[in-house]
């Protein structure tokens, strides 16, 4: 198993999450106005809470160059 910090992949991976979770709010609810800078920090925060600092994944999921 590998640790992995959630929070910095969240960091590292900031603006293409937050691309992609705007998309995914702009086809489930077309036309709807938000902020989605402000949705993607809830979202940060939410799951920070729900996982812990260090999250173990499979090895397969791994790969270093």
């Amino acid at each position: 198993m590998t640790k992995i910090k959630i929070e910095k992949v969240f960091n590292y991976l900031n603006d293409d999450l937050r691309k992609a979770l705007e998309e995914t709010i702009k086809q489930h609810f077309p036309g709807k106005p938000f902020d989605s800078r402000e949705i993607f920090k809830t979202f940060q925060s939410n799951t920070s809470k729900r996982c812990s600092t260090w999250v173990r994944i499979p090895d397969v999921f791994v790969e270093k160059e």
